[in-house]
């Protein structure tokens, strides 16, 4: 919002979602980038990662209220 006010000007709706859109790809860039970072410093390889998120049990046992 603060950068939407700094600008002081409208914004038509395909100006507003371009702007969006530049944003979602700006911070999903930066998530990569930061994965990417995390991989090779941790020296793991996508493919066992992946096979071992794929074998954990990450949900919680269901319980039912009383």
């Amino acid at each position: 919002m603060e950068i939407l006010q700094a600008f002081r000007f409208e914004m038509d709706d395909d100006q507003l979602r371009d702007f969006r859109q530049h944003l979602v790809d700006y911070f999903a860039n930066r998530i990569d980038e930061d994965m990417d970072r995390l991989f090779e410093e941790k020296g793991w390889s996508v493919k066992d990662k992946v096979d071992e998120w794929g074998a954990t049990h990450m949900r919680t046992a269901y319980k039912p209220e009383r």
